[in-house]
């Protein structure tokens, strides 16, 4: 099982980014595994792989324009060069004539001494500072994209970002939201010109167009089938995300670090877990309802990966019994894990408490009622299926260049492996036609996930037990 975590977050696969050669190598190794297993291929035309498509970056698709015209008399009007402005990679497509106003650095950030309100931004287009007084590069507050997020909340037609000094934004690597309002960065001497004009309350004329690029992203599919085939719609689905944060970016918490973020708790070591459960039940008596094992890609890029899946499964999901999320469980500590989702079926409270209490040295186990959150599981909640998310807990390494093979606790794991192997055992029912196979009546979804827009926040902390 740990070689499994050691070749998957090991330097040379670059921390598994969605869409990279990387991620290739390691949806490569995971389906190897599966055929080691005699698992049947279960993805697009009899293969191990569902493809699906992410954006990767962007494109400038047309040169664009930008004109100001200067004072309340707005004459003399000038354009800007192309080495002069450019759009974000994220920035919106659309021709813009609006009143300039210059907004400072386009935040009321709440607890600054001396902050001064922020000016109506409602239709105008609006000309902030790129860079944000007392804040590091990588801060939230710094992020261009975050600045556009409120100027967009507050009717702005387009931002504006002035810096003197810094190099144009490069779209090709830009895999961040697209606005709905243009968004550009202005450098040189024409960002100081800008700024004075937005302050005499000038007149801009604007064209942008950009254009995402799509590369592709693959889930590893694999099925153990059941014996009954009265059951053989009843599948129920383990799953783990295999991709990570590549060389870090948006969503890594050590902002502005260029380096490989490995992932060896997120989430190698799930996806260690996942074969190594299927092995588990390989290796037992067939189970009278098929398993289906997939790896997904894409989560840390907003569930793209699960999300694709629920809307095209390979193999259907109409009957499905039950989904089994394995992600972040490399971690363990004090004894403690936490297994969410325990609301969305009646069943689940005894199911896991039995299977915890068979093993030679349960767990200190929380169960959190909650068939959301940012993990896989949330796609299938959101369709109607009962769902569990097992999680050894949050950590200092986690989104970080320090999460590595080193970190991880072994045994701990394997423990894991054993829980998740009899639950899903109990599920996907007995070896014989004996004893009838559990049924799990899903409790009413919730609404819609906060996750599924794209995206993810930090994992929430564990529920008091």
């Amino acid at each position: 099982m740990m070689d499994h975590v050691r070749y998957l977050a090991d330097d040379a696969l670059a921390g598994r980014g969605v869409a990279t050669d990387g991620e290739r190598c390691a949806a490569d190794y995971i389906a190897k595994a599966f055929e080691t297993l005699g698992l049947t291929p279960s993805g697009d035309g009899g293969s191990f792989f569902q493809s699906f498509d992410v954006r990767t970056g962007s494109e400038i698709s047309s040169p664009g324009a930008l004109t100001i015209s200067s004072g309340a008399v707005r004459g003399n009007p000038w354009d800007l060069s192309a080495r002069e402005w450019r759009p974000y990679g994220f920035s919106g497509s659309k021709n813009v004539k609006g009143a300039l106003v210059y907004a400072g650095e386009g935040l009321a950030r709440p607890g600054r001494d001396g902050a001064e309100a922020l000016p109506t931004m409602e239709g105008r287009v609006v000309v902030v500072e790129a860079r944000t007084l007392g804040v590091q590069s990588g801060d939230l507050y710094a992020d261009p994209h975050f600045k556009g997020s409120v100027a967009q909340g507050r009717g702005a037609a387009a931002l504006l970002l002035l810096d003197d000094e810094a190099p144009l934004p490069d779209p090709e690597r830009e895999d961040r939201t697209f606005l709905r309002i243009p968004v550009v960065s202005v450098t040189g001497a024409a960002a100081a010109r800008l700024r004075e004009a937005a302050r005499s309350g000038g007149l801009a004329v604007m064209s942008t167009e950009t254009r995402p690029i799509l590369s592709q992203a693959r889930n590893v599919v694999a099925l153990l089938p059941g014996w009954d085939p009265g059951r053989a719609d009843e599948v129920v689905v383990v799953g783990a995300h295999y991709d990570h944060l590549g060389m870090g970016g948006a969503s890594s918490l050590a902002p502005g670090q260029v380096a490989i973020h490995n992932g060896a708790d997120d989430n190698a070591s799930g996806t260690a877990a996942l074969i190594e459960v299927a092995r588990t039940l390989v290796e037992a008596t067939t189970p009278a309802r098929p398993v289906l094992f997939i790896a997904f890609s894409g989560e840390e890029r907003g569930l793209l990966g699960s999300r694709h899946y629920v809307r095209e499964p390979t193999v259907s999901l109409d009957d499905a019994v039950a989904m089994l999320n394995i992600d972040m469980v490399g971690r363990l500590r004090e004894n403690q894990l936490t297994a969410f989702g325990v609301a969305t079926a009646p069943g689940w409270k005894g199911i896991l408490q039995a299977a915890n209490a068979s093993l030679d040295e349960p767990f200190t186990l929380t169960l959190a009622p909650d068939g959301y959150g940012p993990s896989d599981h949330s796609s299938f909640h959101r369709v109607g299926i009962p769902v569990l998310h097992f999680f050894t807990n949050r950590h200092s390494e986690y989104h970080r260049p320090e999460d590595d093979v080193e970190t991880i606790n072994g045994p701990g794991l394997k423990r894991v492996v054993d829980l998740v192997g009899i639950v899903t055992a109990e599920v996907a029912g007995p070896g014989s036609s004996s004893t009838a196979a559990p049924q799990l009546s899903p409790a009413e979804a919730g609404p819609s996930s906060p996750w599924e827009s794209g995206g993810r926040g930090p994992r929430p902390d564990p529920p008091a037990r």
